[in-house]
């Protein structure tokens, strides 16, 4: 079994093939990957909306909420006496390691930038953000999971968008896989 935990972590390499023709259209024909930077952890994000709202947070303490209440709404679903636990701590880290970086950077580096450039910061992270939902498809999600993904995409987009890059999205996305890992959604 632990060979095919290390099998599906290896294939989130895959996603390389993705990033080489947008890397090559970025570097030799001029295309602008807005994105693809650190970010502004101190950037205001606003509630409810986080592109538009009535309330005002900087990016780093939006983290930390989002952080807090994801984990607790998963806490109820993971096995927490099952005795490989830190050995699925480690699967999940390297999984969401591998997999958060590379997303974000395809996903929100690339294709966000490109949606926005053409069809606005609203239009645009809202094709980039479905389109990150059901991207999911393929991996043998179900539709109605690829729909909240799909949500969850357009949620990160914005943060990307507010923070003008990429770092805030990742600490997101790796906290999201190494949970999924842990409640059995993936494994």
């Amino acid at each position: 079994m632990p060979h095919e935990e290390w099998a599906i972590i290896l294939s989130r390499l895959s996603l390389i093939g993705f990033l080489i023709p947008f890397g090559w259209f970025h570097r030799f024909k001029g295309g602008k990957a807005t994105y693809l930077a650190a970010g502004k952890w101190n950037n205001p994000i606003y509630f409810p909306f986080i592109l538009k709202g009535f309330l005002s947070d900087p990016i780093w303490r939006f983290l930390l909420i989002f952080t807090g209440v994801t984990v607790l709404s998963f806490a109820w679903v993971i096995d927490w006496h099952r005795p490989d636990l830190g050995l699925l701590l480690i699967y999940a880290c390297s999984f969401a390691l591998v997999n958060a970086v590379l997303e974000e950077i395809l996903w929100r580096g690339y294709i966000l930038s490109g949606f926005v450039g053409i069809l606005g910061e609203v239009k645009g992270l809202i094709v980039a953000g479905v389109g990150f939902g059901f991207y999911h498809y393929h991996l043998g999600f179900s539709w109605l999971i690829c729909l909240l993904f799909s949500v969850f995409g357009m949620m990160m987009s914005a943060t990307t968008i507010r923070s003008q890059g990429l770092l805030p999205v990742i600490v997101m996305h790796f906290v999201m896989n190494i949970l999924f890992v842990l409640s059995g959604m993936i494994f």
